[in-house]
């Protein structure tokens, strides 16, 4: 069996990817990917001719065990880069594509979670990695990508038009983490997969989310550093990795226990998660039409799905 598990990111990839790198009854593949998943971003937006990259599939598999593929890489262009739409949607179309033409016969793995609860926690991550945005200046910096995400319509269907609409499976974040072993039978049974196995059990849940006290924490130290700074080069380079060391150990340590940082409410005002009405009807209509009429139209999504719209009512008004 193969199985291509393409995220999406912030959606408990990691926490099954540990457990699939200490499993050795399964051939796991992530690592191996890197280099195609590198070298395809590049062409989408150089126009590199993409089958110069199908050299760069692992070569390597093992027919007598599970093969898994896992990467969110392979979900399309990341947070961050600065692309359209079109390109959004072309990485999507290509990732799939490669893949069919490297493993010809496979299911794949989509994890979603609330959109709300996605977008925030694409923001505490982006503000973990080095950015000092307020929730309203990242929703504007990185529209594009988070539109491009919550279209799960568009997503399944370059999958789909790859491998069959029953080969792709969505799945709910929620329930991966709060109900393994109910998640672990349900997505063995999809997958053809031994339940014994536990392919699809969360014993240890991942980048534990932070607090909005402790995002702003670090937020504020990426602030005080980018003032330090200045402009002599010198200073800028040592300042970004004292900055980049510290928030880490921060980061790390705030996971573990929440701390409270209550100077931090006359350095930054409180974060409002809400969406500003230049960019409310785009929001409105992707996670909508093209995120929630998705999942309506697999049934009732396990139950979730009355919280999903609960979660994006508040989110929206």
């Amino acid at each position: 069996m193969n199985l291509i598990h393409i995220g999406l990111p912030k959606n408990g990839s990691t926490s099954l990817q540990n457990g699939w790198n200490q499993n050795k009854s399964i051939n796991y593949i992530s690592e191996e990917l890197t280099a195609l998943v590198s070298a395809t971003r590049k062409a989408v937006v150089s126009g590199q001719d993409p089958n110069e990259i199908l050299d760069l599939w692992p070569s390597y598999t093992d027919n007598t065990k599970i093969n898994i593929y896992s990467s969110e890489g392979l979900a399309g262009l990341p947070w961050g880069y600065t692309a359209s739409s079109k390109e959004y949607d072309y990485s999507q179309y290509l990732f799939a594509n490669i893949c069919k033409e490297c493993v010809s016969d496979a299911k794949i793995l989509i994890l979603v979670r609330s959109p709300s609860k996605w977008i925030r926690s694409v923001y505490a991550q982006m503000v973990q990695e080095g950015k000092n945005w307020s929730f309203i200046r990242f929703l504007r910096m990185q529209k594009d990508y988070l539109i491009s995400g919550l279209n799960i319509s568009n997503l399944r269907k370059h999958w789909s038009d790859a491998y069959g609409a029953e080969n792709v499976v969505l799945y709910p974040f929620e329930r991966l983490v709060k109900q393994p072993q109910l998640a672990n039978e349900e997505l063995s049974l999809l997958f053809d997969a031994p339940v014994e196995e536990e392919l699809f059990l969360v014993k240890t849940k991942s980048n534990g989310s932070l607090s909005n006290n402790n995002i702003q924490f670090l937020r504020a130290m990426s602030i005080i550093n980018k003032r330090l700074e200045g402009k002599n080069n010198l200073l800028t380079n040592s300042f970004k990795q004292i900055n980049e060391d510290m928030r880490e150990l921060y980061r790390i340590q705030l996971q573990k226990e929440d701390t409270k940082f209550n100077l931090l409410n006359k350095f930054l005002p409180s974060i409002k998660y809400n969406v500003p009405k230049s960019e409310l009807s785009e929001f409105r209509t992707v996670i909508n039409e093209n995120f929630l009429a998705e999942l309506e139209a697999s049934g009732n999504f396990y139950g979730l799905l009355n919280t999903y719209v609960e979660n994006t009512e508040t989110f929206l008004k």
